[in-house]
């Protein structure tokens, strides 16, 4: 096994850090199924819409093939061709309209509700909390040691290297450290961060899944 620094813990609620991470994942899931069961995945009716516009699209450039002497038969079919792709083209629109509203409705007002009610619960309280590491290491052949020297590292400089860029540019890290001790607040991290990871790392699954259902 390859050493390596480890990291002390002083403080850390486990049962919190499971029941946050549970909130923020199974409320993206809900969030993002409801838009891809709204919005993104198209219906049977136009998807039969879609297969016949495809058709007619073969039929045209078949009777266009044929030269003037379909001339009347290849202009009805264009025509019935053109209005087909207008009525398509309103219930794009539509859907687009639908999956704007419901985006803004769910993500935008439902996550910011879901975050001040954790945000609320769990107001100036660091579900983890580190504590300083030393980075003078020796290693006598069978044990590796850790001893306080003088490159010894405070816990909030070192939570700031494993978070960055996000511990500087990051504000929903700094907005879930509100209310802390200003001791523990550079070293802990909040509530919001810990739900925020979960809606992302489901976020990007999700991700996937949407990209499947839209082809």
């Amino acid at each position: 096994m390859i050493p390596h620094p480890p990291i002390f813990l002083s403080d850390i609620r486990v049962t919190d850090i499971y029941v946050l991470l549970a909130i923020g994942f199974l409320w993206e899931l809900l969030v993002r199924s409801i838009r891809l069961l709204a919005c993104l995945r198209k219906p049977h009716w136009l998807l039969q819409q879609e297969a016949q516009l495809s058709l007619l699209k073969q039929i045209v450039t078949q009777h266009q093939n044929m030269g003037p002497s379909a001339f009347v038969e290849t202009s009805k079919l264009e025509r019935k061709l053109l209005q087909s792709e207008r009525n398509l083209a309103q219930v794009y629109l539509r859907r687009a309209q639908k999956q704007k509203k419901i985006e803004k409705l769910l993500q935008r007002y439902g996550n910011w509700f879901n975050a001040g009610l954790v945000f609320i619960a769990y107001y100036g309280v660091p579900v983890l909390t580190l504590e300083g590491l030393d980075s003078v290491l020796s290693n006598d052949g069978s044990d590796v040691m850790y001893s306080l020297g003088q490159d010894y590292v405070d816990g909030g400089a070192y939570l700031k290297a494993l978070l960055f860029p996000i511990s500087y540019i990051g504000f929903g890290l700094k907005l879930s450290k509100w209310g802390m001790p200003a001791s523990h607040a550079p070293a802990s991290v909040g509530a919001l961060a810990v739900m925020w990871s979960a809606q992302v790392t489901c976020s990007h699954l999700m991700d996937a899944v949407d990209a499947y259902f839209a082809t």
